[in-house]
């Protein structure tokens, strides 16, 4: 639900906040908090292998591209908080 929350937020920045660095700023602290929950939270299920009705070598792929994807995301947004002064 936070994820969703975060692209409807993302998407109305776009057209009502465009100027605004403190909406970006505030987008993206919450997407860090997000990105860094749902890596634990896949990571636990990876370990916990509560993958269900897919098999072990199709279940290890899925799980790199889901950390992959949670990993390159948390740094979009570490870029969002970090970059905004150039």
């Amino acid at each position: 639900m936070g994820l969703l929350g975060l692209v409807v937020v993302m998407f109305l920045q776009i057209f009502f906040f465009a100027d605004s660095s403190m909406a970006s700023l505030l987008i993206g602290i919450l997407g860090v908090v997000i990105f860094t929950g749902l890596t634990a939270w896949d990571v636990q299920r990876l370990k916990n292998g509560a993958i269900p009705n897919i098999n072990k070598d199709s279940a290890t792929v899925l799980g790199a591209l889901t950390l992959y994807l949670d990993f390159v995301n948390l740094f979009l947004f570490m870029l969002r908080i970090f970059g905004s002064s150039r």
